[in-house]
């Protein structure tokens, strides 16, 4: 009787161990993952086309684009949040050192809406694409 009651508080403690550290990280990086994706898909047309400080833009453009980087911004701010919450029991999730590459890429992509310099832009911004895309393996469009 004693034994049956040990294993069951034994199995119930593990269960809430396995829920808390893997379960729950993985649900919540998921959501975060899919997130990041829909901002990518949302926001791809203004950051692969930067505004630019030399092209007369009318008050809704500007208003746009900054719409886009304070957004993406925030998606990076959730990962970052993320990354230092991340159990390191989680091991089904990408390395902290991918998710943080992710997060400068998502950062690198908010600061290109803007570009007084349209000589780099294209190369920088479509390798902070990559950079989120590779790391967090999101599907790459065709």
């Amino acid at each position: 009787m004693l034994i049956t009651v040990i294993a069951g508080v034994l199995v119930y403690v593990l269960s809430q161990i396995f829920d808390e550290y893997i379960l729950k990280p993985v649900h919540r990086f998921t959501l975060l993952k899919s997130t990041i994706s829909y901002s990518l898909a949302y926001y791809g047309n203004l950051y692969k086309n930067p505004l630019s400080s030399s092209k007369g833009a009318d008050e809704k453009q500007v208003n746009d684009y900054q719409i886009a980087s304070v957004e993406l911004r925030k998606v990076a701010a959730e990962l970052k949040g993320f990354i230092e919450e991340r159990p390191t029991l989680a091991f089904l999730l990408p390395s902290g050192d991918k998710m943080m590459k992710a997060f400068h890429g998502l950062i690198g992509l908010s600061n290109s809406l803007f570009s007084a310099n349209q000589g780099e832009w294209l190369r920088n911004t479509l390798g902070y694409e990559a950079e989120v895309i590779s790391n967090l393996s999101l599907h790459k469009e065709e």
